[in-house]
């Protein structure tokens, strides 16, 4: 299990990304100030610190100072109203060393996504997010390429799926050189949709929708199917697995392929639900 320190001066922002952030996979503790994490951080075992930067005495760098002066490898993820609408401020934390810069109010899948990259893992459970995930095996085709000579279709599955995007299963690219936390290296054969080259092109999707116990059934899939256009937001590879994952949003999603989607999703979260409380009767 992977353990973040959340460090923060306000007791209700600490409610509320502890409930937010703890999973069976992922353990969360709290301090509410820069002197409490330090103690934390020299007595226990922490993977990431997600802080804010405005406190009442010390302040977010000074932990990141604590870091780098104690020679510890943990990423650090800052929280501060500083970075809304100020790109520059958020360089400016990046250069300085921390691993993100996370708005405030908090959009919590932008938190989400900055802590699994941080860490390597998908945080287990349905988190409570904007468009909440479900954990759910699709059928995902994926074209890559825009003209016909060039275009690679893969068949993969899907591991969680929202109405902002989706996660798939990948074996580990074999052109990359080399794996870049948090990134993406130009060798990967993902490079060209990833959202933050700027020439990135759109990544088609077709998503074959059913339900968990109609897979098994015999004969071809006569069901629905969902169109997209999307972007790669990152890559998560975790210790010990061959796969890596691989998470899109969705871009030019026409409203109408929004609205089946949601349906679905919908009677997905409600089966899910049944299942949940059938098991626990």
């Amino acid at each position: 299990m992977k353990r973040v320190l959340v460090i923060d001066y306000m007791p209700m922002v600490i409610e509320v990304l502890k409930e937010k952030l703890g999973a069976p996979n992922l353990s969360v503790t709290a301090v509410f100030s820069v002197e409490d994490a330090e103690r934390v951080l020299l007595s226990e075992k922490i993977d990431a610190v997600v802080s804010a930067v405005e406190m009442q005495d010390r302040n977010g760098y000074d932990i990141l100072n604590f870091i780098k002066e104690e020679s510890m490898n943990i990423p650090v993820i800052f929280v501060s109203s500083a970075f809304l609408g100020n790109e520059q401020v958020k360089e400016d934390a990046i250069k300085r060393g921390a691993y993100a810069a996370i708005e405030r109010p908090i959009f919590l899948n932008s938190l989400y996504e900055a802590v699994e990259t941080a860490l390597d893992i998908k945080i287990d459970g349905l988190e409570r997010r904007r468009y909440p995930r479900l954990p759910i095996y699709l059928t995902l085709t994926l074209t890559m390429g825009q003209s016909n000579a060039s275009k690679v279709v893969l068949k993969t599955s899907t591991v969680d799926i929202s109405l902002g995007g989706l996660c798939f299963e990948y074996k580990f690219c074999p052109d990359c050189k080399s794996f870049r936390k948090g990134g993406m290296d130009p060798q990967c054969v993902f490079y060209k949709y990833y959202m933050k080259n700027s020439d990135s092109k759109a990544l088609k999707i077709a998503l074959s929708l059913i339900m968990p116990d109609e897979a098994e059934k015999e004969g071809p899939y006569t069901g629905d199917v969902i169109l997209a256009d999307c972007k790669v937001a990152h890559i998560i590879r975790e210790e010990g697995k061959d796969m890596e994952y691989i998470g899109v949003k969705f871009m030019d999603f026409p409203d109408s392929e929004r609205t089946r989607l949601k349906s679905f999703l919908k009677q997905l979260a409600e089966k899910i639900k049944e299942e949940s409380k059938t098991k626990n009767e």
